[in-house]
């Protein structure tokens, strides 16, 4: 609600699975992944994602992750790993600038 109320188009998935079978998955600008998720961990997602959609930007938000999983989700090329409760400047900064380019150059066609 918090980055529809500031003009982005958003869409939630209930599990990994929807998200994966998702008819327009190519077409999203960025994700935001938690690390403990239902069914699926965000880091096994996150590998699944890079694999189907290189170069896919990825922000974390997470309560719950560990410094080596954190560590593994920024090697694995997410754009950030935020902790909980996140400010909402630090939230809108960091997707505002993946969005703009400034913390993602995107794959090269």
């Amino acid at each position: 609600m918090l980055l529809s109320s500031f003009g982005f188009r958003t869409d939630a998935f209930a599990s990994a699975r929807d998200l994966l079978s998702c008819p327009w998955l190519g077409d999203i600008s960025c994700l935001i992944l938690d690390v403990m998720m239902p069914e699926v961990n965000g880091l096994d997602l996150q590998r699944q994602l890079l694999r189907m959609h290189p170069g896919l930007p990825i922000i974390f938000i997470t309560a719950h992750a560990r410094e080596h999983e954190e560590r593994q989700a920024m090697n694995s090329g997410a754009i950030a790993v935020l902790r909980k409760p996140v400010a909402e400047g630090i939230l809108l900064g960091t997707l505002r600038s993946v969005l703009t380019g400034g913390a993602w150059k995107g794959a090269q066609a």
